[in-house]
């Protein structure tokens, strides 16, 4: 049955992947996600060897976002669109679900390294055959030259035949890190250590053909700290540094708004400034407490007004949690997020290992790139699902929560 598992999740993997692309109208990517969700729901019902619920952290932050996201999808369901706050909030169930079922069956298989391999050969195998589709249109040159034009109209991009501009890049980073894993448990094998080193150069080349800055600014981020953590060998110390410096450059960032005319230009060129319509908004509503309410990006990006305000899609995920959950939400998300990695400091203690410091990359990742994307816990992002179940199954490792 383990075979039947890691099959099934490597084809949801892939379906869910071509939601945004063109293939996606010849591809039942929806039908797959509850038919996996459905079927190894059941499976946990009838298994012989059946785990107890534990009170893992995993289980404490997906009932935590469950919470989360039925709460405030309907907070304010009288005011703003009906059919969008049940849209979200079922979406938002279903990854929930579908975390909570992979990682049920990641422990009960006890097969953690599978499931890793599968989400990386998944997303590797999409990508390298959609660059050799779409090879005709990669232009390094035209991509480079231009990476710096704000209007994102004037840069020439390679988008592989995804309809959004930013997600082929996000999926090569995506593996990227996923490699990191392959490299290390094959490091002693010099044909596969070579074979792993050339995906990611072909996966640099997909970020910059994509010409997707943010993506290759996440990507740098990444390597400056993961030199961190082995110049102060040690997980936590890194985490602690490079979130410190995120505050301090979030200060001066909001200092340069308010007082760099350029700086203010860049940003609204990259969409970095939406959040102040739906934050007056916000003020308008006197919502401060429970927010806008739990709304989708769409109900944003399609300039629906509300409270007098016209709308703008949210680039940035904490903004995005304060605008629609208010100050209860935030306090709410912060503990999920302090939940998650306190769990990690606490294993890091008990085990530090190459896979320690490879989740505190993930880690960073997730809380970087939400900076500027609405990235962490969002069912839009496939990716950031994957890196929450490989997270979670790592912390609710039931070794490492039997020694704590």
């Amino acid at each position: 049955m383990k075979n039947t598992f890691i099959i099934s999740l490597f084809i949801t993997i892939l379906a869910r992947s071509l939601t945004w692309h063109e293939f996606s109208l010849w591809v039942p990517y929806t039908e797959i996600y509850i038919v996996y969700i459905g079927f190894w729901l059941f499976m946990i019902l009838i298994d012989g060897k059946h785990i107890p619920i534990r009170k893992s952290t995993a289980n404490v932050t997906l009932l935590s976002l469950l919470i989360y996201y039925v709460f405030f999808g309907l907070s304010n369901i009288n005011n703003i669109d009906f059919s969008d706050a049940i849209d979200v909030m079922l979406k938002s169930i279903l990854m929930i679900l579908f975390c909570f079922v992979t990682i049920y069956w990641v422990n009960r298989f006890n097969c953690f390294d599978s499931c890793v391999m599968t989400i990386y050969y998944a997303m590797t195998c999409l990508l390298v055959f959609l660059f050799i589709i779409y090879i005709r249109e990669v232009n390094l040159e035209a991509s480079i030259s231009n990476f710096w034009i704000g209007d994102g109209q004037l840069r020439y991009r390679t988008n592989f035949g995804f309809l959004s501009a930013n997600i082929p890049a996000e999926y090569a980073l995506t593996t990227i890190i996923l490699s990191l894993y392959m490299i290390n448990k094959y490091k002693n094998m010099k044909r596969e250590l070579l074979f792993y080193i050339i995906l990611d150069i072909l996966m640099v080349t997909i970020i910059l053909a994509n010409n997707s800055r943010g993506t290759l600014l996440a990507l740098l981020m990444c390597v400056f700290f993961t030199f961190l953590i082995y110049m102060f060998r040690n997980e936590k110390k890194a985490i602690i540094f490079t979130g410190t410096g995120a505050v301090i450059v979030g200060i001066f960032a909001l200092f340069l708004i308010k007082t760099n005319t350029e700086f203010l230009e860049l940003l609204e060129s990259t969409n970095r400034l939406h959040f102040l319509n739906n934050i007056q908004a916000l003020a308008n509503s006197g919502r401060w407490l429970l927010g806008l309410g739990n709304i989708s990006g769409s109900y944003f990006q399609f300039g629906s007004v509300l409270y007098g305000v016209q709308l703008n899609y949210m680039e940035i995920f904490y903004i995005g949690v304060f605008v629609t959950s208010g100050i209860i939400g935030s306090i709410w998300m912060f503990l999920i997020i302090r939940n998650i990695i306190v769990s990690f400091f606490k294993i890091s203690k008990i085990k530090s290992s190459f896979r320690t410091k490879w989740i505190s990359i993930i880690i960073f990742y997730m809380l970087f790139i939400s900076l500027y994307e609405q990235y962490m816990f969002s069912y839009s992002y496939i990716t950031a699902t994957m890196f929450l179940i490989i997270v979670l199954s790592f912390l609710s490792d039931k070794k490492i929560n039997d020694v704590r």
